[in-house]
């Protein structure tokens, strides 16, 4: 007979009487085992890492910023290695498809410049202008 079933038996058999000693000796009996197989139990699982949720977030970030960083290097990348060039309706008296920058008038590349900001190409307008500068420092605009 088990043990659990012994007991309903005791407890059934009391009826309205008072529980005996004996009843609260098996009782505190009962809960101590049921304790110690509770701290048994949690001595053999590991215990909660509380580090772990916020160590995984902070992975997350790190390389979710390093993929970022790896997708705008490579799109700078791909932009910044083309040479830079103005079409050659921008440039008067031009004939052909582009003119490099470098053999382009500064008055015409700043009105190139002008109209990419215009069209709201304002990374295309931010290139040109780093290389005019670089080239024409002391260029002075008058309309």
């Amino acid at each position: 007979m088990n043990r659990d079933e012994e007991l309903r038996r005791r407890l059934q058999s009391l009826g309205d009487e008072q529980p005996s000693a004996s009843h609260d000796t098996l009782v505190l009996e009962r809960a101590q085992r049921a304790a110690q197989s509770v701290r048994t139990r949690g001595a053999t699982q590991p215990a909660p890492r509380r580090w772990v949720w916020p160590a995984s977030l902070a992975a997350s970030l790190l390389l979710g910023m390093l993929a970022m960083r790896l997708i705008d290097v490579t799109h700078y990348g791909a932009v910044t290695g083309a040479p830079l060039v103005i079409p050659a309706d921008a440039a008067r008296g031009t004939t052909g498809h582009s003119i490099p920058v470098e053999q382009a008038k500064a008055d015409d590349w700043y009105r190139y410049i002008q109209e990419l900001v215009a069209a709201g190409e304002t990374r295309e307008a931010e290139r040109h202008l780093r290389r005019f500068n670089e080239l024409h420092p002391d260029y002075a605009y008058q309309p």
